[in-house]
C-alpha cells in the first residue's frame, strides 16, 4: 500500500497496484457471491432430501395396503390415509 504520496514511485507500478487493488475487490465480492450460492444450495439439497425421504414414506405406505389388498382383497381405509 502507497502511504507517502511524495515518494517518487514509477507510474507502472502505480497502475499495477491499482489493478491488484481492485482485483482484490473483485475476489472479495466473488467470495460473498459464492458464499451466498453455497447456502441457497444447501437449501435446495436440504428440500429434495426432505421430498425423496416422503416419497419413499408414500411408497411404503402404498406398497403396504398393496400387500394387504392381495393378502385379504379389500382395502381398510385407514391404511390408505
Amino acid at each position: 500500500m502507497i502511504k507517502d504520496k511524495n515518494l517518487n514511485v514509477p507510474d507502472e507500478f502505480k497502475n499495477i497496484y491499482k489493478v491488484l487493488n481492485k482485483l482484490e475487490q473483485r475476489i472479495a465480492t466473488l467470495e460473498k457471491v459464492i458464499g451466498k450460492l453455497q447456502l441457497r444450495l444447501g437449501d435446495v439439497v436440504l428440500y429434495i432430501d426432505k421430498k425423496e425421504e416422503q416419497s419413499w414414506v408414500n411408497f411404503a405406505k402404498v406398497r403396504r395396503v398393496i400387500c394387504m389388498t392381495q393378502q385379504t382383497g379389500n382395502v381398510d381405509q385407514k391404511e390408505t390415509k
